[in-house]
């Protein structure tokens, strides 16, 4: 596991469908309220679909409550979802922006059920996206494009909700990810993509990505590679704008 606080360190954590950085606090440090982060829309071109007819799929999203260990009953997420396969396009991609706010509770509780648009997203557009809490239980999701607010969603959970999901700020883990989905582990090639600004929110009024903040470089496995041919990287997260890029990589 790759951990920098105030120094650098040597070795990285590995995922098979996450490239990216996540941030976890350490004993003592203030509740994580929010995260965000900003990065343009890469072109991305669609490989072939498997021969079971699996299309490539993948996001770039802020989120907080999906780092390892996985935060129990929560989990909060907005960004970008691009997908091939389109009926009558298959190799056109298509970028949408998603978001979803889970009780992952058993039964599973959408509270803001998985939903997406199409329409205000394009490559090469500049995203703003972010997520945040109160310690009074409301969420509220945001996401720009070329400074434009296209999402702005608020929600408060059910008294029940509200109580996990208040009392898990202690613990909540922050993300900022490229991701293709557990169940596909199919990327397209998205080049690369460069997030700046990336923040977490340790109070109502303070934004820092900082050193008593635990950090986590991520990158797909070796298995992914040998599977289907395709991978990503996670770049170092750079003190410069706080920025790290994740890129494609193309089969040997």
């Amino acid at each position: 596991m790759l951990v920098v606080t105030a120094q650098p360190a040597a070795a990285e954590d590995v995922t098979t469908i996450w490239s990216g950085w996540t941030a976890s606090p350490d004993t003592g440090a203030p509740f994580f309220y929010g995260v965000s982060a900003n990065w343009v829309v890469p072109k991305t071109t669609c490989n072939k679909p498997t021969p079971t007819g699996v299309h490539d799929l993948y996001s770039s999203w802020v989120g907080l409550g999906a780092g390892e260990p996985m935060i129990p009953d929560w989990l909060v997420q907005i960004g970008v979802i691009t997908s091939c396969g389109e009926v009558g396009k298959p190799n056109t991609p298509t970028y949408e922006i998603f978001w979803e706010a889970v009780d992952t509770s058993i039964p599973r509780k959408d509270v803001m059920p998985p939903q997406h648009t199409a329409d205000f997203v394009h490559a090469g557009d500049l995203i703003a996206a972010s997520v945040t809490s109160n310690n009074q239980g409301l969420w509220a999701l945001t996401l720009d494009v070329n400074g434009k607010n296209q999402q702005k969603l608020q929600f408060t959970p059910s008294a029940e909700q509200k109580a996990k999901s208040t009392a898990a700020l202690e613990n909540y883990t922050a993300e900022v990810i490229s991701e293709s989905p557990v169940t596909l582990q199919q990327w397209p090639d998205f080049g690369s993509v460069t997030f700046i600004n990336t923040q977490v929110i340790t109070d109502e009024t303070t934004k820092a990505w900082a050193p008593f903040i635990k950090q986590t470089a991520l990158r797909v496995t070796d298995a992914l590679t040998l599977a289907n041919k395709k991978a990503t990287k996670t770049g170092p997260l750079e003190p410069v704008n706080n920025s790290f890029t994740t890129t494609y990589l193309k089969p040997s």
